[in-house]
């Protein structure tokens, strides 16, 4: 599918593709993802047409599987919409952008009970990019429902320059540090300036709780990330690894300090 996308054929014949595409994903609830470079050779087109969308589990459950099955019509639907995975994926998948969609999530918690939510997708713009993290929400009152959190990823239309890399953060630890959960990067130094800061001021922006930080560019090669809380350097999570020039990459924070599930984890996308 994707050299049919790719290929240099009329406006009409990659219209007619992504349609059909659109069609089998909505009557048979099973959706077709489309690799990030073929959405490149769509966002000129000047005929508006479908939004992108990909997923990330982001439910700290360590106990069971951390997998969120999606599908449409109703819980009870056998045909699978997307299986949700806790790593950041590369592949998106096309929907109509005019209208919102409602898709039901099942997904276990604790030591294996099974749970049923919903999500809804709302109208997005054409040939829009996002990323959809399904995170648990902290209502006391039933912790262990489904918080959407949606973040534009029009940087992906992006090429990074020679020797550059892009990266993002999202922060799904609850419980460090206290009583403010949100900390920030820092680059192969742990008591060099913060990665992330405030546009206007360049003061340093903390990454909060349950948020997706947007992408930054970094020169590729070989890195330690630290990861820490802004006042607190005697406690961190690190990893290190190459970095490779023109790729996205996003970093994780997950799992509870207080049972020692919290890791850090790089996606290469």
């Amino acid at each position: 599918m994707k050299r049919l996308l790719q290929r240099k054929s009329p406006l009409v014949a990659i219209i007619a593709v992504l349609s059909a595409l659109l069609c089998i994903s909505l009557v048979s609830g099973c959706s077709h993802t489309v690799d990030v470079e073929t959405v490149h050779d769509l966002v000129h087109d000047t005929i508006p047409g479908p939004a992108f969308v990909r997923f990330v589990a982001m439910l700290n459950n360590s106990k069971t599987s951390g997998i969120v099955h999606l599908t449409m019509t109703s819980p009870q639907n056998t045909d699978l919409f997307t299986d949700v995975n806790p790593e950041m994926r590369k592949q998106f998948i096309p929907i109509p952008h005019d209208s919102s969609i409602l898709l039901y999530a099942g997904y276990f918690f604790g030591t294996g009970s099974p749970k049923i939510d919903s999500v809804t997708i709302p109208k997005l713009q054409p040939y829009s990019l996002t990323t959809i993290a399904l995170f648990r929400t902290t209502d006391l009152s039933d912790p262990n429902r489904i918080f959407a959190v949606f973040a534009d990823d029009s940087v992906r239309k992006l090429l990074a320059p020679k020797d550059s890399w892009y990266i993002r953060r999202i922060n799904n630890l609850p419980d460090y540090p206290q009583p403010s959960p949100s900390v920030n990067l820092y680059i192969d130094d742990i008591n060099s300036q913060a990665l992330f800061k405030e546009d206007k001021t360049g003061l340093p922006s903390p990454v909060n709780y349950r948020e997706i930080r947007n992408y930054v560019l970094m020169p590729a090669g070989s890195h330690q990330i630290f990861v820490r809380s802004e006042s607190d350097v005697s406690q961190s999570f690190s990893a290190s690894q190459q970095f490779i020039q023109g790729q996205f990459y996003t970093l994780r924070l997950t799992g509870l300090k207080a049972d020692g599930t919290a890791q850090l984890a790089v996606d290469p996308e």
